[in-house]
């Protein structure tokens, strides 16, 4: 049976500081370690929530989820199992003032947390923060367009701009962004890594993110800004390396049609840009990037296809909790019990 609740319906003073959500598919592996890493990061936190939301996984991810205290909820319905749905329904489930969005196969580095609330507290004008996943890149804080992995929001912004769009196959967090930015806020990344990620690549990766309708996020995105002329802007400039190879394809069709000397002149051309850019990377990883070029380029027009929903027509009937909701937010215990 399909359940809705949302923040309002708890009393203002019994809020917990933070709610973690945490979405999941098939993360049977990973999400002990994940759920560990959580309750040991949030232990300087006064209270707080674990809302795990499960994209209708094969595998045994929910039941070593409910080995924990967490309210756990499942999207019942493949149709409408993707991260950014994930993310639109613990956000809707979830009372903390803060929001911290986690992915099932991270696992959180112990110490940040405390930093980024702090932070994020005494910068109004700061709407969220995340750090660097697996390695430190900078020594200071930077402003970015948009948060990924382990984000870190204020609630009311969050809510004011509307959330994760729970339409989207993917890029949510960048689409998610470009709102922020043009309703004025700041997001932030903070010198701290803040979680260990596995990152597969390689030919099965792509193929295994198009099953799983990652690359039509790119045209759903697209469709978006087709009305918002500045999200399309930055939209183009984030896919600009696409748009290149599209360009260049594009070269490759008028050379053909100017004989075989062009053609050649073409394929010489490619060649080379091929060469100078193993040359600057390794080969397997230029050549394997190129793999995703003509699934992002489907992906875009199988994405631009039809309308876009709005958020609030998610059919919320598709979810169900699953196992019992702790009836209060963990708490640190105090010298007085």
């Amino acid at each position: 049976m399909g359940t809705e609740r949302s923040a309002v319906d708890r009393a203002e003073d019994e809020r917990p500081t933070l709610s973690v959500v945490v979405v999941t598919y098939n993360e049977g592996a990973h999400i002990g370690s994940c759920l560990e890493s959580v309750f040991d990061c949030c232990g300087a936190v006064d209270d707080f929530e674990v809302i795990v939301v499960d994209s209708n996984s094969t595998d045994d991810t929910v039941q070593r989820a409910l080995a924990f205290p967490v309210t756990v909820y499942r999207i019942t319905d493949d149709d409408f199992c993707t991260p950014s749905a994930g993310r639109y329904v613990g956000a809707k489930f979830s009372d903390g003032e803060a929001i911290l969005f986690v992915d099932g196969d991270m696992t959180l580095t112990s110490g940040w947390l405390p930093i980024a609330t702090e932070f994020l507290d005494g910068n109004p004008d700061v709407a969220g923060v995340d750090g660097y996943l697996n390695s430190l890149e900078t020594l200071r804080p930077t402003e970015t367009g948009y948060l990924r992995g382990v984000a870190l929001y204020d609630r009311e912004p969050f809510e004011a701009v509307g959330g994760f769009d729970p339409h989207l196959n993917a890029l949510e967090d960048v689409e998610l962004g470009y709102r922020f930015t043009a309703a004025g806020d700041r997001l932030v990344r903070l010198p701290m890594v803040v979680a260990s990620h596995p990152r597969p690549s390689g030919t099965t990766e792509r193929l295994r993110r198009w099953r799983n309708g990652y690359y039509y996020g790119w045209g759903e995105v697209f469709r978006k800004a087709l009305t918002r002329p500045r999200m399309l802007w930055k939209i183009l400039s984030r896919a600009r390396l696409y748009v290149v190879g599209l360009c260049w394809l594009g070269v490759g069709v008028l050379a053909t049609l100017g004989g075989g000397l062009m053609t050649l002149a073409w394929v010489v051309a490619s060649l080379g840009l091929f060469v100078a850019a193993a040359a600057y990377k390794d080969p397997v990883a230029v050549a394997t990037k190129l793999t995703a070029f003509p699934l992002v380029y489907a992906g875009i027009a199988l994405g631009l296809l039809g309308d876009h929903p709005e958020s609030g027509e998610f059919p919320m009937g598709v979810v169900e909790q699953v196992g019992p909701r702790p009836e209060e937010p963990h708490r640190v215990p105090t010298d007085g019990g």
